[in-house]
């Protein structure tokens, strides 16, 4: 899907650009402003939060293909083939299956002992699988991967899915549904992995015995990693992602559900 046509798909009518519930609004989408070389970012209400490790709300055009960390932490985010379109007074990243957001690793992006990994996504379509015409007719997209760390991945069967290192937890299968935003947060506290969806009450797991593979590396937004053969991303999500934050440590039920989850 060109990046045109995906605009053009994530434009038309009912689209839910107003939000999904958790997605905060436009009084605490501030700006964040590129820095210069000796001044940082200034940081919004949004990502102003000593456990965020990453925030990024896509709010501003990438510039030289940089996309800017709203975090204390300032990390290397670099960005291809990607574009934005206006959400909640701000924008969000719009991405296919060319695009790559690239977060370099370093020792404040190692968290397999804790985080949270909270964004809000909007799924235009996802790439058909010529392989199994008889088989389910999509293939995975992936929302965030941190190697050798986390995902968060929509099935095959518009189901969510996130996982730590080989171990997962899945919500209820059409909890991503076309051309709507929806809100997924999911935590990790070292027993107990947890996915909210829409501020729904979570599913839980509770994973022993867990298989990490290799070292953690890069974290990729809106793929999964790349294909030996053709050096193509693998498993892309087609569509919008916004608001997206990484903390070192698991966000309490409160914090993700003010009101009480549903």
């Amino acid at each position: 899907m060109s990046r045109s046509l995906l605009l053009a798909v994530l434009a038309t009518s009912g689209c839910g650009f107003a939000g999904a519930p958790g997605a905060p609004g436009d009084d605490a989408m501030d700006d964040v402003v590129a820095p210069s070389d000796d001044e940082p970012a200034p940081i919004s209400a949004f990502c102003d939060d000593p456990r965020l490790r990453l925030c990024l709300e896509f709010d501003d055009t990438p510039t030289n293909g940089v996309l800017v960390d709203g975090t204390t932490y300032a990390q290397n985010v670099t960005a291809e083939a990607v574009d934005t379109l206006p959400r909640n007074g701000g924008a969000a990243l719009a991405v296919t299956e060319a695009s790559l957001v690239t977060v370099t690793v370093n020792p404040s992006l190692e968290l397999r002992t804790a985080f949270t990994v909270e964004l809000s996504a909007n799924l235009a379509g996802l790439t058909l699988d010529p392989e199994s015409p008889g088989g389910p007719p999509f293939e995975e997209g992936t929302l965030i991967s941190a190697e050798g760390q986390f995902g968060l991945v929509i099935k095959p069967n518009l189901e969510v899915e996130c996982s730590v290192g080989d171990k997962k937890v899945k919500a209820a299968a059409g909890t991503a549904t076309f051309r709507t935003w929806h809100h997924y947060v999911c935590t990790w506290d070292g027993t107990e992995l947890k996915l909210y969806v829409d501020r729904h009450a979570p599913r839980r797991a509770t994973p022993t015995n867990i298989e990490f593979d290799g070292d953690p590396g890069d974290m990729l937004i809106g793929t999964e990693g790349f294909d030996d053969d053709s050096g193509l991303p693998e498993d892309p999500f087609i569509g919008a992602i916004d608001d997206l934050r990484v903390f070192d440590q698991p966000l309490t039920e409160a914090e993700i559900c003010p009101g009480g989850c549903l």
